[in-house]
């Protein structure tokens, strides 16, 4: 019997950006931005620090995309299940359900990441990638204003004052994750995430579908 090791399968290029994300997201959750170093997200991740900065750019760059990554992931899934229920459509409260619930869980597991984004956008200068034109998430917020314009209509969602709607609906989701330790005791009286789901649902779904489109209503300024 050969006592020579079996050849590693090389990664492809997908998979190491993949996984260099994923560490990514671990360190820099954990030691926040200036903690965690393009070196530490390397070695964790078992790519090279030239790969990083060939895929990236720049370790501002990397944490850019470890941020809006999952969000990238939850529209991408979200949209995709718009195209089947075209094919077999649900109630407009069903759509808005699996919109909250599907948010709800991509912020919630990537918390600890969206919090030091928060910390290092707020109280310290990074040397973003978006150049000055608004955050990575504000960035991403476009394509939904795309989506909610074309589909809104289908929902029997008139009227809306778009985009201020849409940011609404995803602060009230963003907010509810972020904020869960300020809001409610630890313990056995704390809601479970269907309860949490369940009333989000029910307030986006009921101001939506409220909206009266021969109400006068202010110009947007």
């Amino acid at each position: 019997m050969s006592n020579n090791p079996k050849p590693r399968r090389r990664r492809s290029t997908e998979e190491v950006r993949e996984l260099t994300l994923s560490t990514a997201r671990e360190l820099f959750a954990a030691r926040g931005y200036a903690g965690a170093t393009t070196r530490d997200v390397a070695l964790e991740a078992g790519v090279t620090e030239a790969t990083i900065y060939r895929q990236f750019g720049s370790k501002a760059g990397l944490f850019d995309q470890a941020v809006v990554e999952p969000y990238q992931r939850f529209w991408t899934s979200f949209t995709d299940q718009w195209t089947t229920e075209l094919r077999q459509p649900r109630s407009g409260k069903e759509v808005v359900r699996s919109f909250v619930e599907l948010l709800y869980d991509t912020l919630a597991d990537n918390r600890g990441m969206i919090l030091a984004y928060i910390c290092i956008t707020r109280f310290r200068s990074l040397p973003s990638e978006s150049n000055g034109h608004g955050s990575v998430i504000s960035h991403e917020l476009l394509k939904m204003d795309d989506w909610v314009r074309q589909a809104s209509a289908d929902l029997g969602f008139t009227d809306l004052d778009n985009p201020v709607t849409v940011r609404c609906s995803f602060a009230m989701v963003m907010g509810m994750v972020l904020h869960d330790d300020l809001l409610f005791e630890p313990g056995p009286t704390h809601p479970s995430r269907e309860r949490i789901i369940r009333e989000i649902t029910n307030y986006m779904y009921t101001a939506l579908s409220a909206r009266n489109p021969s109400d006068p209503t202010p110009t947007p300024t």
